[in-house]
């Protein structure tokens, strides 16, 4: 199955690539890399990817330019390697919300970095939940809490406040399609009504004893997307959307508050 492509890691969340590759039945294309003296990245692929297709797992999590930096080097090698065509994999995708200006004077930071992918040869981009707004009616009711980030935990736990404030019932759970968690934020959200938080393995997480703290890994779909990727097909069929018709859906009631 890996003789047409190659999944080539970068040094974000290893574990989550090799997760990725055990899903494909494929070993993780061999890549050294390294750093000079002055901290500049350095790569060197180790097995020829000419005419192949290649797919470039790198989250770009903190440190957000270094990784970032990484991946574009990964790629420019791939490209001058006559690779066949060249996807990002980038499960946490770093500058998301940064996709509008708020003034006048401000960078759309997001689209900088899809203008440099596309510079060195990217063809398409596999991310998982880009950036997304929050909305909800608590009184009364337990609450689920889904985001797309927890990076230091301030705006959760602002909402967790909120939410208590507003009569919503303690038994509140997080959701949150990446966990980043960074120094704080075990900190902010150590709190008596939060019964469970929930994150993927888009990034590395560190945390290894908070109960609470539930990792779940999205290497099985970021592996049905790569094979829809080579067979040609739709990425409907990951989304659980059949090809032709409406979106499949599924409806479940209950008295909790979802905040979404």
């Amino acid at each position: 199955m890996s003789n047409g492509f190659t999944v080539v890691a970068g040094s974000a969340n290893p574990r989550l690539v090799i997760a990725i590759a055990r899903e494909l039945g494929i070993k993780v294309g061999a890549c050294t890399l390294d750093r000079f003296p002055d901290g500049e990245v350095m790569v060197q692929l180790n097995e020829p990817v000419r005419r192949k297709e290649i797919f470039m797992v790198q989250p770009t999590s903190a440190p957000v330019n270094d990784h970032l930096i990484q991946l574009l080097a990964i790629a420019d090698a791939c490209r001058r390697a006559s690779a066949a065509n060249i996807t990002a994999v980038v499960p946490y995708f770093g500058y998301a919300r940064a996709d509008k200006r708020h003034c006048r004077r401000e960078p759309i930071t997001g689209r900088v970095v899809a203008d440099r992918l596309q510079a060195v040869g990217i063809g398409h981009v596999v991310a998982v939940d880009l950036h997304t707004p929050q909305i909800g009616d608590v009184k009364g009711r337990p609450c689920l809490i889904v985001d797309d980030i927890i990076s230091t935990g301030g705006t959760l736990a602002d909402n967790i406040r909120v939410l208590l404030s507003a009569g919503a019932r303690p038994e509140i759970m997080i959701a949150a399609t990446h966990g980043p968690l960074l120094e704080s934020a075990r900190e902010k959200l150590y709190h008596p009504a939060v019964r469970e938080i929930l994150v993927t393995d888009t990034v590395s997480v560190a945390e290894k004893d908070w109960p609470r703290l539930h990792v779940i890994s999205v290497a099985p779909l970021i592996a049905r997307a790569i094979t829809q990727f080579l067979a040609d097909g739709s990425l409907d069929e990951v989304y659980g959307e059949p090809q032709g018709g409406k979106p499949a859906r599924r409806v479940i009631t209950h008295e909790a508050a979802i905040l979404s």
